[in-house]
């Protein structure tokens, strides 16, 4: 089946190198748009910073109930989720096609759940998540031609490297969110006693 093959030299193309050029961008503007998420996300008893334009807000989207799993903001496991396969993407991509393959393909029906939640359930569009999720399935659409579902060769030290420097990105994302909320939370408090 052609979709085991693994990329060789002559298979490398301008083409292929145009795609993980654009996976990479991808990755990155997704990573960004589940950044912004974060300093979009409403914080309890403190007004909103927004996101942009009032017809697509953020606030009724990003302070819903379907916004955090286990306490964590959904822009912290984006972060995670685009640095990982961004990183696998950039790092030797002949040998981590299946991995980029099998990361997006449970992300692609996670952003498809996701919009379905925003446009039925909390119905409110939000700026920063509609980016999210259009970096997400583009990427899907980028990457099929380049599909891998198999290993192919020694991976598994690479893969840890690349799943830790992921976690250690989505850890600083988490540190940066719960420092924005502490700073407005005790700004907001100074404010109300004066």
């Amino acid at each position: 089946m052609n979709s085991d093959r693994h990329l060789e030299p002559a298979e490398d193309s301008s083409r292929s190198r145009g795609r993980l050029l654009t996976m990479a961008g991808l990755a990155l503007g997704g990573f960004l748009a589940s950044l912004a998420t974060l300093y979009a996300t409403p914080i309890e008893g403190v007004t909103d910073l927004g996101c942009g334009p009032r017809v697509v807000d953020c606030g009724k989207a990003l302070g819903s109930a379907w916004s955090k799993v286990a306490g964590v903001p959904l822009g912290v496991i984006g972060g995670f989720y685009f640095a990982l396969w961004g990183l696998f993407t950039v790092c030797r991509p002949a040998g981590y096609c299946w991995a980029v393959s099998w990361i997006l393909l449970p992300g692609a029906i996670g952003s498809l759940g996701l919009l379905a939640v925003l446009a039925g359930v909390v119905q409110a569009p939000c700026l920063w998540c509609l980016l999210t999720h259009a970096c997400n399935l583009a990427a899907c659409v980028v990457w099929w031609p380049l599909r891998r579902w198999r290993p192919a060769g020694l991976w598994a030290g690479g893969a840890v490297a690349v799943g830790m420097a992921a976690l250690l990105a989505a850890a600083g994302l988490f540190g940066l969110y719960r420092l924005r909320v502490e700073k407005e939370t005790a700004a907001a408090a100074e404010r109300t006693l004066w």
